[in-house]
């Protein structure tokens, strides 16, 4: 990004990405849940949508909650009723949280500005109609030890092996996955836990 350039940050909390940018000069307009927007609300949703056509944003980069999503929510659907709960949890996130992230990235997409998607590499929603209908340039595999990501403030890393699906064939360069050189501490429900 030049320091003219506009970037949205969309469902993230205070992301390393924003700071970074701001830092950089970039005008970074931010959309969360912390800053007032609930992004599961259509009219909040029409709002971001009607902003993006009048601030036109250079880059719009999200990062949607993706907790139903993980494959460890699945331990907890070994009955049928933990089974009927994970479907009922995973078809409103899809229709409430997916179905809009889509049509932002879309919408960006289509103006032929950049958009970038990341959610964990192994979550279920990247088989979901939504992101499969994504208009993706390329999906570049990252771990984000390698960025310096640490949960425990900084005294051991967390590997969270993640996916950032992207328009921007740029953002091949980030796509670097662990060297094996340090421990981790594992994610579980973003809090630490022993890798």
């Amino acid at each position: 990004l030049s320091s003219s350039s506009a970037a949205s940050d969309v469902y993230k909390r205070q992301g390393r990405t924003s700071q970074k940018l701001a830092s950089m000069g970039a005008e970074v307009r931010r959309f969360g849940l912390e800053d007032g927007w609930d992004l599961t609300d259509p009219k909040i949703q029409d709002i971001v949508l009607r902003l993006m056509d009048r601030e036109e944003p250079d880059e719009i980069l999200m990062a949607p909650m993706c907790g139903p999503w993980s494959t460890i929510q699945e331990l907890n659907a070994l009955t049928p009723e933990g089974r009927r709960k994970l479907v009922d949890k995973r078809a409103w996130h899809h229709e409430h949280v997916l179905e809009f992230a889509a049509k932002v990235f879309n919408k960006q997409a289509r103006a032929g500005r950049h958009a970038h998607l990341e959610h964990p590499r192994f979550a279920r929603s990247w088989q979901t109609k939504a992101f499969q209908k994504l208009l993706v340039a390329l999906r570049v595999h990252f771990d984000q030890c390698m960025y310096g990501l640490s949960v425990d403030g900084g005294k051991t890393l967390s590997k969270k092996p993640t996916t950032l699906a992207t328009t921007k064939l740029a953002m091949a360069l980030i796509g670097r996955r662990c060297d094996g050189s340090h421990e981790h501490l594992g994610l579980v429900g973003g809090r630490a836990k022993p890798a």
